[in-house]
């Protein structure tokens, strides 16, 4: 995953409320709901025992990363805790504490798990759908082309969704090999030899790292951007006249809980637990 620092995390609990009454202006519905539409749900699910367990690998603690993860699970109503211990240590103190599911992130990936049955979730991929699913219910036309910028996992995981969903996507990378590898044999799915003309597409997707590229003169107020990758790629004017779907954290760990807890469930039924 991208690596968030402080300032991307900072006042997220506190603001959480209020950004979620925006976004369902900006889409129709709530988080949640495009959390539960992107993981396919279509019925009550129990709930689960969360646990947020701090890592110290690599560049070590992002400060207020895990108390924001727990802050946006209990944003909808969700039972989660952070654990007073980090890694292998938080782990057994998440299981003992009766944890069913643990969040944990270090530089190279962030995932949900089970503790009592194998399910797992991956931020890059939930992040991906629960964005795509973001902006196809903002979209006014589902036959026009979504633009996607950038082939990472969250890219390839936007794309793959949108073209189950029949809508027709071109994907660009600047990394020719990148793009080469990504989504194969996908019909709908155009893969771009050549930077896009951005005014030219009303639907954008924005897998990028790369900060402040899409501008004022790329953008109308007919455009509407889906936009998960951190730093935002889209500049302060250009928000100002198109609509802008982004949160650095919010959206991607909600789908990531609904995943792994659809998975939950579901293996849970099978062996005659649920």
């Amino acid at each position: 995953m991208t690596r968030l620092v402080e300032k991307d995390v900072k006042d997220i609990d506190k603001t959480l409320k209020d950004y979620d009454d925006f976004f369902k202006r900006q889409t129709g519905c709530y988080m949640c709901e495009i959390a539960c539409r992107a993981a396919g749900i279509t019925e009550i699910l129990p709930g689960y025992k969360i646990a947020v367990v701090p890592s110290t690998t690599g560049e070590g603690i992002i400060s207020g990363f895990s108390e924001s993860v727990c802050a946006i699970l209990k944003h909808c109503t969700l039972d989660a805790f952070v654990t007073s211990r980090c890694d292998v240590d938080g782990i057994y103190e998440a299981i003992q504490k009766g944890a069913d599911m643990i969040f944990s992130a270090d530089d190279d990936r962030f995932i949900a798990f089970g503790t009592a049955v194998r399910a797992v979730a991956e931020n890059g991929i939930c992040t991906g759908e629960g964005f795509a699913e973001a902006l196809l219910c903002s979209m006014r036309d589902q036959s026009r082309k979504v633009l996607i910028l950038g082939a990472s996992s969250v890219g390839r995981a936007a794309a793959g969704y949108l073209a189950e969903k029949k809508v027709p996507v071109d994907m660009y990378d600047t990394n020719a090999d990148v793009l080469k590898n990504a989504c194969a044999g996908e019909r709908l799915i155009e893969k771009l030899s050549s930077s896009p003309v951005l005014k030219k597409y009303t639907y954008i997707y924005d897998a990028t790292t790369s900060g402040d590229f899409i501008t004022e003169k790329d953008v109308s107020a007919e455009t509407v951007i889906a936009a998960p990758g951190m730093p935002r790629g889209i500049t302060e004017k250009a928000c100002e006249i198109a609509t802008v779907i982004h949160n650095p954290l919010e959206l991607g760990v909600i789908t990531m809980y609904y995943v792994c807890a659809k998975q939950m469930y579901l293996k849970e039924r099978e062996m005659g637990i649920r």
